[in-house]
């Protein structure tokens, strides 16, 4: 799915039509209300790891709760693909949400990893 939006990294506004990844991560997301769009980030359930997602403010942004896995094209084992969320804006306002890669058999150890964006919606 493309989307198109806007990121504020300073004092410029630029639009882009993609799914965000890690490089949009800890840089201020402009989003219209009611608008859908995709994260995808890097994964690899072969090593017992999977993302959970928080957000801190749901009535902003909401999750569809559908989340997809995509092994890598090559189709050699053990490389490990990428995992795709679908979000929608809800209304004005902000949220963050926060990706932990966390062992999915013991959830007391710590994320590997942390990737965090944050999002306003206008």
């Amino acid at each position: 799915m493309l989307i198109s939006c806007a990121t504020a990294p300073k004092d410029e506004i630029t639009v882009i039509s993609r799914a965000f990844t890690t490089v949009d991560a800890d840089q201020k997301i402009i989003l219209s209300k009611n608008r859908s769009f995709e994260i995808t980030l890097p994964s690899n359930p072969e090593t017992g790891y999977d993302w959970v997602l928080s957000i801190d403010n749901s009535n902003v942004v909401s999750s569809s709760g559908y989340h997809r896995y995509s092994p890598d094209r090559s189709g050699r084992q053990g490389l490990g693909g990428e995992t795709m969320w679908s979000l929608r804006t809800r209304a004005t306002g902000d949220a963050v949400l926060t990706y932990s890669y966390q062992n999915e058999s013991n959830t007391r150890l710590p994320a590997s990893r942390t990737v965090t964006f944050m999002i306003g919606v206008r």
